[in-house]
């Protein structure tokens, strides 16, 4: 009778010590892993991991967490305190199995399968049982049962197996075309328990947008989940080459596994090493060099080809400063053949000519050159040029003998041998127009200044008498003077003229 009615107390205090609050401070995932493991047993076991009795009859277990793992071992230890227990000779350890069957008594394994991975410890403490696990196993899980025999309460230890995930990856090398939806990988996390979170990240570990949704696996009887995540999106250029990085995150622990880079295939583009040279109009002599290369970006690599369009008419004059580009003469069909004094060099990307030719009966450079790279994705991409050579200026020669009795030739000799070498013709007239106008300006100044000094005066000399006009007359011998008294003193006012 006394043995139910403590039974009845016990079970009793069992529903009352959680509104208490007396064991509030465990874990939530704690708590929550031992709900689930009592929905899956038949002892009523306190949430908290423990339980007080009574101040005179204390059991109280403690919980463990075992985190399983491929590289390691796991080894817990399920401890109850019996400290508040009556302490006697006869008292017995006894530990019961998840499923009630006895494991351990005193220190004597009772269950065979588990003598090599179960030992109780600290046996000869009066304060608490232990019982210890090592090598744990999924099946260890559960709650296990501790009691010092009839006359004392049971308590409860759970063990919380959890798994860390078999993270592993499968990539599919197979190259994908730009602007396209493509599974490149695949990523596993095998065997976990809890179920983890899965995830990819870019190479800046942004979290990729992915359009595929995590998969669960099938599973063996017993076997914790699987499940497995499609690394699917839309591939552009930017990401050939780039490598992503699977994401696991479990509860214990977070792994990645990063991918190879990807094959993403793209169209090819041309492009002139000289960039100046793309759409251009080359304007060059006769006999000059001249060299292109053009090369081409794409993956896969893509393949130069240049081919020639010549034109029908040519103009043999320097274009004028507002030629435009559109204003080009009609052209030929155009061909595979270059002209024949242009050759391929390098990896047939750069062409090279060493005396560029004008039109001509056997070859003409006068056309449009186009370069076209090619590799299979899209449409091909082509660039091209056009090329004007144009003649030399044409140069009299040197005379190879002098003109004898310059000036003196017959009016129909030939003016290459009475005349010098040749000067420009501009050059000779504008001197010579200098030269007269330079002449014409000094006669008109020199005129100028004559005609500025031209005057009259007068003179204070008196009129002579006759007598002393016979008399000058007489004296002087100078025919030139005037003999005549009017000529003589006819006027004060005398008139010079200076020229």
């Amino acid at each position: 009778m006394f043995y139910f009615t403590m039974k009845f107390l016990t079970l009793v205090l069992l529903l009352i010590a959680p509104l208490k609050g007396s064991l509030g401070n465990t874990n939530r995932r704690v708590s929550r892993q031992i709900s689930e493991l009592q929905d899956n047993s038949s002892v009523a076991l306190p949430t908290t991991g423990g339980c007080k009795i009574a101040e005179a009859l204390l059991l109280e277990g403690r919980n463990a967490t075992a985190v399983l793992a491929s590289t390691t071992k796991s080894k817990v230890t399920l401890e109850c305190d019996i400290s508040g227990a009556k302490q006697d000779a006869s008292l017995t350890k006894i530990w019961y199995m998840p499923d009630k069957k006895l494991l351990a008594l005193n220190d004597i394994i009772a269950k065979d399968s588990m003598i090599d991975r179960v030992e109780v410890i600290n046996i000869d403490k009066r304060d608490k049982m232990s019982l210890e696990i090592s090598s744990v196993q999924l099946s260890d899980e559960g709650i296990y049962t501790c009691d010092l025999g009839d006359n004392t309460p049971e308590s409860y230890s759970a063990l919380i197996v959890n798994k860390i995930p078999d993270v592993s990856l499968k990539q599919y090398y197979e190259p994908v075309v730009e602007n396209s939806v493509a599974v490149v990988a695949t990523c596993f996390a095998n065997l976990s328990k809890p179920l983890p979170e899965i995830w990819f990240v870019d190479s800046q570990n942004k979290r990729v947008e992915n359009f595929a949704e995590v998969n669960n696996l099938p599973q063996k009887d017993g076997d914790p989940p699987s499940i497995s995540l499609d690394l699917k999106k839309t591939f552009t250029q930017s990401d050939d080459g780039v490598t992503y990085t699977c994401m696991v995150e479990h509860e214990d622990l977070t792994l990645s596994v990063p991918t190879g880079p990807v094959n993403v295939h793209y169209h090819a583009t041309a492009v002139f090493v000289n960039s100046e040279l793309e759409d251009s109009l080359q304007e060059l002599q006769e006999d000059e060099n001249f060299e292109a290369t053009c090369t081409g970006t794409g993956n896969p690599a893509p393949q130069i080809k240049w081919t020639f369009q010549p034109d029908v008419q040519v103009t043999s004059t320097p274009a004028s400063d507002d030629y435009e580009a559109s204003e080009k003469p009609p052209a030929a069909e155009p061909t595979d053949a270059l002209p024949s004094n242009f050759i391929l060099t390098g990896s047939g990307n750069k062409i090279v000519s060493t005396s560029l030719k004008t039109t001509s009966d056997d070859v003409t450079n006068n056309g449009t050159f186009y370069c076209t790279a090619s590799n299979g994705i899209g449409s091909p991409s082509v660039i091209s040029f056009r090329l004007a050579v144009f003649d030399k200026p044409t140069t009299p020669p040197p005379p190879t003998t002098q003109a004898k009795d310059r000036g003196h030739g017959s009016a129909f000799a030939d003016p290459t041998t009475t005349m010098g070498p040749t000067v420009d013709a501009a050059v000779i007239g504008g001197v010579v127009a200098v030269a007269v106008f330079v002449l014409i300006v000094t006669i008109i100044i020199l005129l100028r200044y004559f005609m500025a000094h031209k005057g009259e005066y007068y003179t204070n000399e008196l009129k002579a008498n006759t007598d002393d006009v016979e008399e000058a007359s007489l004296e002087d011998d100078d025919d030139d003077l005037p003999t005549t008294e009017a000529e003589l003193l006819g006027e004060k006012k005398r008139r010079e003229h200076f020229l």
